[in-house]
């Protein structure tokens, strides 16, 4: 009787032990299905912001100052060093104000997010949405810096021309050459040098890189009979030889160019705007017609604008939108000097003699402000414009 007891008691405490182990197992379970769970909340959360152009500093940083109670920023006017601006862009959300030492990150907050020297001569900045490149036109050095920090500092072995930064965080460099006019260098977003390609008669004027990373368009200026003409050639990291013949822009210097997509190129000049069609390579010219140009801005991902002006009458101005594929969305005739335009992903900011104008895709006008005053620029970042004028910024949001 006794036997029976023990094996009884025996079997209890094994009964006991599998239910802990199949308890044990669920809670693993369980901890795998929430962990998969988060790491695909997180996948798709940073997927969205990626798609909506907001890097997850940017959407930290917003929720940190509006969440909790937590103070909203500084606010506007933002005070600024009233120093000569080489650029005035936007970065993500926020706005980059590069002056001839410092650059300096404001966010859409009214608060610094950055500020750091720069030391050169002659700043120019160019931008891919997120990430900016700043280099010394004349000189060697360069810079890459995002909304937060530094990211990278160095120089070049020539003179560097003209200067892109692409989506991937690549970069690409017109460079002055001892063995001919002039050379292309890419270098990917670590520094390291992947693509180079030399030009034997033209000077570089501008340069942009695909959003795939993969190609490269430079715009080449010179002269010929007296006549000024611009050579567009597009390359393709993957061969020694251009995608196609190079196109040729006769009596127009072409100063901006920027890839639409993968396979579509803008190129704006001084008389006409070109839409390229980079696997066919052939080209769509818009003339400008009866007119010059005053302003140009790309939106990446987004808007072209353009601001023309008649012949000897700058209170004469015309304005003309373009969508991303280069189609024209519309028109709008101003009777006063146009001196800056800016462009998002939907809106269009065209500052003007007589104040700051606002409006959608469609022409609509969304705001009207009144500010005047002499050196100012503009920016659109978010879904706002921000106007610097000397010693301090303004925002204005419109309602949709």
């Amino acid at each position: 009787m006794k036997q029976k007891q023990e094996t009884a008691s025996l079997r209890v405490l094994k009964g006991k032990g599998a239910g802990k182990k199949k308890n044990k197992k669920r809670r693993h379970g369980a901890f795998l299905r929430a962990a998969g769970a988060t790491a695909l909340a997180v996948a798709l959360t940073l997927g969205a912001l990626a798609a909506a152009g907001i890097t997850p500093a940017e959407a930290w940083y917003a929720a940190r100052t509006t969440v909790g109670g937590i103070a909203a920023g500084a606010g506007f006017p933002c005070e600024t060093a009233a120093g000569e601006a080489r650029a005035f862009v936007a970065l993500g959300r926020n706005v980059l104000l590069v002056d001839e030492s410092t650059a300096k990150v404001v966010s859409a907050y009214g608060d610094v997010l950055y500020e750091g020297r720069h030391g050169f001569a002659d700043a120019v900045c160019e931008t891919n949405g997120t990430q900016a490149l700043l280099f010394d036109r004349g000189g060697s050095d360069y810079q890459v810096m995002d909304s937060y920090r530094l990211l990278r500092s160095d120089h070049r072995a020539n003179v560097i021309l003209a200067g892109a930064i692409g989506r991937k965080g690549n970069v690409a460099f017109a460079q002055k050459s001892d063995s001919a006019m002039c050379e292309l260098h890419v270098l990917d977003r670590r520094g390291r040098e992947v693509y180079a390609y030399s030009f034997a008669t033209e000077r570089a004027a501008a340069v942009a890189l695909s959003g795939n990373g993969k190609r490269a368009a430079v715009a080449l200026i010179a002269t010929k009979n007296a006549e000024i003409y611009t050579k567009l050639v597009v390359l393709d990291f993957s061969s020694e030889k251009p995608l196609f013949t190079p196109l040729v822009y006769r009596s127009t210097a072409m100063m901006r160019l920027e890839f639409l997509n993968d396979g579509l190129l803008l190129a704006v000049g001084d008389k006409l705007l070109s839409v390229v069609d980079c696997a066919k390579g052939s080209k769509k010219d818009t003339p400008y017609v009866n007119g010059e140009l005053a302003a140009a801005s790309f939106s990446p991902g987004g808007n072209t604008a353009v601001a023309m002006t008649r012949f000897g009458n700058t209170a004469d101005s015309l304005i003309k939108v373009f969508s991303r594929q280069g189609q024209p969305l519309f028109e709008k005739k101003l009777d006063r000097e146009v001196s800056a335009v800016a462009c998002g992903k939907h809106n269009v900011c065209v500052l003007t003699e007589g104040g700051l104008l606002i409006f959608n895709d469609k022409g609509e006008q969304l705001l009207s402000a009144a500010e005047t005053g002499s050196g100012m620029r503009i920016a659109y970042a978010g879904n706002a414009c921000f106007v610097l004028s000397p010693g301090e910024i303004n925002k204005y949001a419109p309602r949709r």
